[in-house]
């Protein structure tokens, strides 16, 4: 008997550590890189439409949405919540209605290719009818404006630095898209 005591100690201590060692899984992000980008459009993301209000959005986002700003103001933005809050996406919500969508993530790229990286003159070569503007903060960079494809108010709006490579990239529609400093 005491020996069956010993047994059954051993082989639950083992079990105990054998699942102390093993770390629980992680849930994989909602969108990696390449479905970010097939969800992201002219349009807006997924079944999400640029003047959508802020449920539809969620729900295309399918996780937690949290306020990256006072949830009282008109203007504000919607990013994942943990584990994914590190995505390199945001949302622009004005007026209750999603109007614009800001990508960090060098991996994701706008529709027609363009991403984070990419040089000026290959990314004019993408898309031949881009309008190029003066950056507000940079002497030497930019920003192009790809108007989307029936000409309505949606745009990409690439950024580019002094040295002509694109840091941040946001599609929507106007006259948010335009917006130099997120809500302003």
């Amino acid at each position: 008997m005491p020996r069956l005591a010993v047994i059954a100690s051993l082989l639950l201590a083992t079990a105990f550590v054998a699942r102390a060692e093993v770390p629980p899984p992680r849930k994989p992000a909602p969108y990696p890189p390449h479905a970010l980008e097939r969800a992201i459009s002219f349009e807006g993301f997924g079944a999400a439409r640029f003047g959508d209000g802020e449920d539809a959005l969620r729900k295309a986002w399918g996780e937690p949405l949290e306020d990256a700003g006072d949830p009282l103001e008109d203007c504000r933005y919607l990013v994942p919540a943990a584990p994914h809050a590190d995505m390199g996406v945001a949302f622009m919500v004005e007026g209750g209605r999603f109007v614009r969508i800001d990508v960090t993530d060098p991996s994701v790229r706008a529709k027609g290719g363009g991403h984070i990286g990419m040089d000026k003159a290959a990314l004019l070569a993408r898309y031949p009818g881009a309008a190029v503007t003066p950056h507000h903060y940079d002497d030497e960079g930019s920003y192009i404006e790809v108007p989307g494809p029936r000409g309505g108010e949606a745009a990409i709006i690439f950024e580019t630095d002094g040295r002509g490579v694109v840091t941040v990239w946001r599609v929507g529609v106007h006259p948010q898209v335009g917006y130099v400093e997120g809500c302003a």
